[in-house]
């Protein structure tokens, strides 16, 4: 398979790892080869399931602890 650009698209440079909805809200999990080898992991977990577990406005606390680069971005509406 060849994008727009004539080059070969890696089918495999993107994988969803969870995307599950319910009453508790939603969580997605995907993760990303970046061309230079990284991996690139992003997710999101709205809903009160999260806030009854983490308490409101935890922002990436944990992984921030354990050395891991954390980009925060926060949007509310369309």
């Amino acid at each position: 398979m060849t994008g727009g650009d004539g080059a070969r698209e890696d089918p495999l440079a993107s994988i969803s790892l969870r995307y599950q909805r319910d009453a508790d809200g939603l969580r997605r999990l995907e993760a990303t080869r970046r061309p230079d080898g990284g991996i690139l992991i992003e997710g999101q977990d709205l809903g009160p399931g999260v806030e009854r577990i983490f308490g409101a406005g935890l922002t990436g606390s944990h992984l921030r602890e354990a050395g891991v680069p954390v980009e925060f971005c926060n949007r509310i509406g369309d």
